[in-house]
């Protein structure tokens, strides 16, 4: 990976990608567009069981320099990977990172009249295997640089249900919509509430002045790709189906136990987690509100104890970070993010204590400095002028 693009803002990656665009492709580009990342807070794997989540938008981006093609053929060039994709636009995806960016210029194609070949540079310093969204921030940044060339317009909900499907579709992986929808809809200083089965969503604002976000990397890659994450879903399916329920967002305390008598220990410990995860998404936004961040701590490491315990999507590495987080001063609450198997966690800090607490997960992490770092509430996808 391309150490050049893992620190600085978008305005620095927005340099970075248009630089190499102009002088790979030898003329400027016509659109410049940036996502960010997301850290969530509280409710993972709640996103396709119609439950609720509380993620936000993190200061770190994907920055996509676009304009036209100067073959028949797109071409993509991605700063952190050092590589180059080569493709035609009607053909399959081909597996691989470039697939990101092709399966949302497929999905987008299909719009409108005005598709045409493309070249594209990617510049992003959204940790890799990580969690924190790194290919939802890549294709939203995609989508919108190609709306800006192509004439095509899609409001925030609609761009995250493309960017959804083409990750599903071209990729392989079967993820939600929460992490396209926070890169589209995410709102500067907030958290976002996230209802899934009606994709509303509300703010819930964090201040700055009082606590902090701390992300910090287990060391071990998440990858949602390799299978675990599709069972637990198909796991999630079942319980419902012997609940009798649409959703696991529909069931109840009650018919947990039924769950329970029909003897599917696996069925009764993904859906407790699911009820369990959707009540501390809702109560962590009302927890915000109020400023109330010990509450919201107490959420936090109620919901780690459900993932690991329950749903069974933890690691080793990510257990010990978040006990070390928690011995930490100041550490209100910690617990691992994002879809799970790796990757990394999240704790809230009392604002005073934030640059040590920084220190200790460093020093924990073997003194890696990328490993760990403070994240602002930032505000979603938009063009930019450079």
């Amino acid at each position: 990976m391309n150490s050049s693009v893992t620190a600085g803002g978008a305005e620095r990656l927005a340099a970075l990608a248009c630089e190499r665009y102009e002088r790979r492709f030898g003329r400027r580009a016509a659109a410049v567009a940036a996502a960010p990342g997301r850290v969530n807070l509280l409710g993972d794997h709640t996103d396709y069981n119609e439950g609720f989540a509380l993620p936000m938008a993190i200061d770190r981006r994907a920055v996509v320099a676009a304009g036209p093609g100067g073959s028949e053929r797109c071409r993509v060039v991605s700063l952190a990977m050092e590589e180059e994709a080569e493709f035609a636009l009607e053909a399959p995806a081909a597996p691989g990172w470039g697939a990101y960016a092709h399966g949302v210029a497929i999905e987008l194609a299909k719009l409108g009249d005005g598709s045409a070949p493309f070249d594209a540079v990617i510049a992003s310093d959204v940790p890799l295997g990580g969690g924190l969204s790194s290919s939802a921030a890549i294709e939203v940044a995609m989508c919108l640089a190609l709306e800006a060339m192509w004439g095509i317009k899609l409001d925030p909900l609609e761009r995250a249900k493309l960017c959804s499907r083409a990750e599903r579709e071209y990729t392989g992986t079967p993820c939600g919509l929460m992490d396209q929808l926070v890169a589209c809809r995410a709102v500067a200083g907030a958290a976002m509430l996230i209802d899934f089965r009606s994709n509303e969503s509300t703010s819930a604002p964090i201040f700055e002045q009082d606590v902090a976000i701390v992300i910090a990397h287990s060391g071990v890659a998440h990858a949602l790709g390799d299978g675990a994450y599709a069972q637990r879903r198909a796991e999630c399916e079942r319980a419902a189906a012997l609940a009798g329920a649409a959703s696991l967002r529909d069931v109840t305390e009650a018919d947990l136990n039924l769950l329970a008598a029909c003897g599917d220990e696996i069925a009764l410990r993904r859906a407790r987690h699911v009820v369990r995860e959707n009540h501390c998404a809702l109560h962590g936004a009302e927890a915000l509100r109020q400023r109330n961040y010990e509450w919201f701590g107490r959420l936090m490491n109620v919901s780690h104890a459900s993932l690991r315990d329950d749903f069974e999507s933890s690691c080793p590495e990510i257990d010990a970070l978040v006990r070390n987080a928690l011995s930490l001063p100041g550490v209100l609450g910690a617990r691992m993010t994002g879809g799970g198997f790796g990757g990394c966690i999240v704790a809230m800090v009392r604002v005073e204590a934030a640059a040590g607490c920084v220190e200790r997960l460093i020093a924990f992490t073997d003194g890696n400095r990328s490993s760990c770092f403070l994240a602002q509430p930032s505000a979603g996808a938009a063009l930019m002028q450079f």
